[in-house]
């Protein structure tokens, strides 16, 4: 199974191949690897990654348009707040896991100046 497949059987939402490649690319992983092949590390930073696609992604809703002889509909999703705000905290679990500290939300510090 290749890891563009496993990232496709892990997520209950529909995402498109480009969201992984990109992901997966930003991490230097290589889209054609076996899956056995990426640590579990690089599995759940990915995973983070494209969760937080998903949290600055809009949502989008099954539509029909229907005019004269044409019809035609597109089928969508959409994610609430509160999956959102999970999503989030999810990911940024898995970025203090591995001290990711480029993705997580840094605390603010006050600074005497």
């Amino acid at each position: 199974m290749t890891i563009i497949e496993y990232f496709n059987g892990s997520f209950a939402y529909p995402v498109q191949d480009s969201v992984i490649e990109v992901a997966l690319g930003n991490r230097d992983v290589s889209t054609g690897l076996d899956s056995y092949d990426v640590s579990i590390n690089m599995k759940e930073l990915v995973f983070a990654d494209v969760l937080m696609t998903f949290v600055n992604s809009p949502s989008f809703e099954k539509t029909k348009t229907v005019a004269n002889d044409f019809s035609t509909e597109v089928a969508g999703f959409s994610i609430t707040g509160a999956e959102r705000k999970e999503f989030r905290r999810i990911a940024q679990t898995i970025y203090h896991k591995y001290e990711d500290t480029d993705k997580y939300d840094l605390p603010l510090t006050a600074i005497n100046i």
